[in-house]
């Protein structure tokens, strides 16, 4: 669970104090890194710092008393120096990628520069995965490379987006059901406050006394695109575009629960049978479970590190040795064993349990597979 805030618009220095204090309440959805970013919606330019120390660190309250904040650190003190407009906060609690400062929120690549509350499912999905350890600054290059609409209809796990598109210049938001995002807008239209939870936004406005609108939670499956008004000027409507959310199709059993074995519902001498039989002839692997249902729930081991990888969806990290061991205890289907340099032709189906992609192939030719996708 991370954590994003941010304020847009006509920023007076009472909203870049509110803004601050957002971004220190937020340290309670993660402690791992800190970033923030502003940005001159007129030219594109931004000043953007990240750190592997927490918002409780990087920020202190002036007096015991104080509704004002301090930058510990030098380099953030930046951040609100001057006119803003766009201010982007980020919390991390690290899941993909190690605890440094590069994997830190907000990321910046071509044209676009933005934060990720989430964790994804299905990475490999996305352009170059390969190069990234962090999923949420593949999304980011995802979106520079295919565009917006694109990889947001490629990716499924949880999320919540914020970023800036340097192209049209606006600020753009987007979250499926797995991660909030609530807004508000002051009574004047003049500045729209974000953050990750509700409470915190109306605690900031209540501390400092910033009338604004009714609190509202973006939609799902609808990207909100704003464009930045002049200073002083109001915001206009959001151009809002519809996208399609991953969903798992299910029937009778959750896919989600990666513990339940994949025989569940075959007896001893069903399970025999069916591994007995060649590899080439595989028909209802599932049984009476609706876990193979969907082509979308067989994932290809994802790399974490050049010496580790995530076995599937919400997999766990193995080392190169234990890969090694559970590819030798063979295909979940017709038991033979894979060696170790054919790693990326097998697919996982939660826990250590793979199919060799002569299986795969057997399963997506077989029609009782093909009749829960189209």
């Amino acid at each position: 669970m991370c954590g994003i805030v941010g304020a847009i618009g006509s920023l007076s220095h009472k909203h870049e104090e509110a803004f601050r204090f957002l971004l220190w309440l937020d340290t309670l959805r993660g402690m791992d890194s800190t970033g923030a970013v502003s940005i001159d919606p007129t030219n594109g330019r931004y000043k953007m710092e990240k750190s592997v120390a927490s918002g409780f660190e990087l920020l202190t309250p002036k007096g015991l008393n104080s509704r004002s904040f301090d930058w510990d650190s030098k380099r953030f003190e930046r951040i609100t120096q001057g006119a803003n407009q766009i201010l982007i906060g980020h919390n991390r609690a690290a899941t993909r990628g190690v605890v440094k400062q590069s994997n830190a929120h907000p990321f910046h690549i071509g044209a676009f520069l933005g934060v990720h509350n989430g964790t994804l499912h299905g990475q490999h999905k996305l352009p170059d995965y390969h190069d990234f350890e962090v999923d949420s600054e593949n999304i980011i290059h995802s979106f520079d490379k295919i565009g917006e609409k694109e990889t947001l209809e490629l990716i499924h796990g949880a999320y919540a987006l914020v970023w800036w598109n340097g192209r049209d210049k606006t600020v753009n938001f987007a979250r499926n059901k797995e991660r909030p995002m609530f807004m508000c807008v002051t009574k004047d239209a003049k500045v729209i406050f974000f953050a990750s939870e509700k409470g915190m936004l109306q605690m900031a406005m209540d501390r400092y006394e910033i009338e604004v609108d009714k609190y509202e939670q973006l939609p799902v499956g609808q990207l909100y695109k704003f464009t930045i008004p002049k200073r002083g000027d109001e915001f206009t409507k959001p151009k809002v575009t519809p996208f399609t959310v991953f969903t798992y199709t299910t029937t009778s059993r959750s896919v989600g629960n990666t513990s339940t074995s994949p025989w569940a519902g075959r007896d001893k001498k069903q399970e025999q049978k069916l591994l007995d039989k060649p590899a080439n002839n595989v028909v209802d692997i599932g049984g009476n479970s609706s876990r193979f249902n969907h082509k979308e729930f067989f994932f290809a081991p994802l790399k974490t590190s050049s010496v580790s990888w995530s076995l599937g969806e919400g997999g766990r990290e193995v080392t190169e040795k234990e890969m090694i061991n559970i590819l030798g205890c063979g295909c979940a289907n017709c038991s033979k064993p894979t060696p170790f340099l054919a790693l990326e032709t097998v697919s996982f189906f939660g826990g250590d349990q793979y199919l060799c992609n002569v299986c795969m192939d057997g399963i997506k030719k077989d029609d009782r597979f093909h009749q829960h996708i189209h």
